[in-house]
């Protein structure tokens, strides 16, 4: 009992402080002026701040995206160079070589460029809308609802005094004065222009000035709501914009990885060409069926070679911005081919030294 008589106590309380605060706000109207007006900036500002915040991180994802595209092409300008200097150096003599003897005439004509297909940017990019305080349009809203209400209350009053709605003079006093006499008696007033005047001119005001303040504020929540959205927006943006990072880093990587790979093939390669000519010029044979056994065998393996490498050259490394599964395949193999060849080589070696 004792606890249910504190939770009572603390409710009370509650309600009491909850009344002292009505009580405040209704003996000071200016003061709630104040406080909607004060909500009102805060939401625009905290919109302003939160566009300018999506802006930001907009324009960072976007430069970080335009970093990774001008980094693939640099790699790609390699990647191109390390091909033509490895084509014309070394795979090309090789298959000279290897046609002149009749070995094979599967030539790779012409050296395709670097097929490598990124995903547009600039056709995902995010369109982030400014968004202004409306005060202008506040204000229209607010003159207009004067006139249309002056307007009103002219032709109401002319109506009921059987006045015409068009005066016979430009600035007639007398017909001005019946008119705000007539306003004056319909609050209960002496017949009083002044106060007509007055009761008009306070009406107006404080209409438009409701129109002024609900304007603003629907302004203001449009822009908060606008500022919410685009900051979900803006997230999806950045992780959108961070996939296709991961995507490019992945390309650069097999692009790197294709460029030294090629110069590893033009390196065994040459050591392949060196090691027929040295077999042809010593055997003098006059056709392949006459070289030595060892000496057909590097036409064999010159010819794998030349075939892994040329299917690493063909295919395609990306499409859509994303790797193709035949180049991540063609790449698998190329390297394995390259690393089997040299594990024969030292293991021959190897063999040579313990003969010795």
């Amino acid at each position: 009992m004792e606890k249910k008589d504190n939770i009572i106590e603390l409710v009370d309380e509650k309600i009491d402080k909850t009344q002292e605060v009505d009580e405040e706000y209704d003996s000071k109207d200016t003061d709630v002026v104040v406080a909607t007006k004060s909500v009102k900036e805060k939401k625009h500002t905290l919109a302003s701040k939160k566009i300018e915040n999506a802006k930001k991180i907009s324009e960072e994802a976007k430069a970080t995206i335009d970093k990774c595209m001008q980094d693939i092409a640099e790699d790609v300008e390699k990647l191109d160079e390390v091909k033509i200097n490895f084509y014309e150096k070394s795979l090309n003599p090789s298959e000279l070589l290897l046609e002149k003897q009749d070995f094979d005439d599967d030539m790779l004509v012409d050296l395709p460029d670097s097929i490598i297909e990124l995903a547009d940017s600039k056709n995902s990019d995010i369109e982030i809308k400014d968004i202004s305080s409306g005060i202008f349009k506040a204000i229209f809203m607010a003159l207009m609802t004067g006139v249309v209400m002056l307007l009103a209350w002219y032709y109401v009053v002319t109506s009921h005094l059987g006045m015409s709605l068009i005066p016979e003079k430009i600035l007639d006093l007398e017909r001005i004065n019946k008119i705000l006499e007539w306003t004056s008696t319909q609050l209960g007033q002496n017949s009083n222009a002044n106060i007509g005047f007055i009761a008009i001119v306070l009406t107006l005001l404080i209409v438009m000035s409701l129109v002024y303040v609900v304007t603003m504020s629907i302004r203001a929540s449009n822009n908060l709501k606008l500022a919410d959205k685009t900051e979900n927006d803006i997230s999806l943006y950045c992780t959108e914009k961070e996939e296709c990072k991961k995507k490019m880093q992945l390309i650069r990587k097999h692009i790197q990885d294709a460029t030294e790979i090629i110069k590893g093939y033009g390196i065994v390669i040459d050591e392949q060409v060196a090691k027929i000519n040295r077999a042809l010029y010593f055997e003098d044979a006059d056709s392949y069926n006459q070289l030595h056994r060892s000496t057909k065998e590097e036409f064999i393996k010159t010819k794998a070679l030349n075939k892994q490498i040329k299917a690493l050259l063909l295919t395609p490394v990306a499409e859509s911005g994303i790797l193709t599964q035949d180049s991540i395949k063609v790449l698998g193999d190329t390297k394995k081919y390259l690393d089997k060849y040299v594990d024969e080589l030292y293991s021959e070696h190897k063999e040579n030294s313990q003969l010795i």
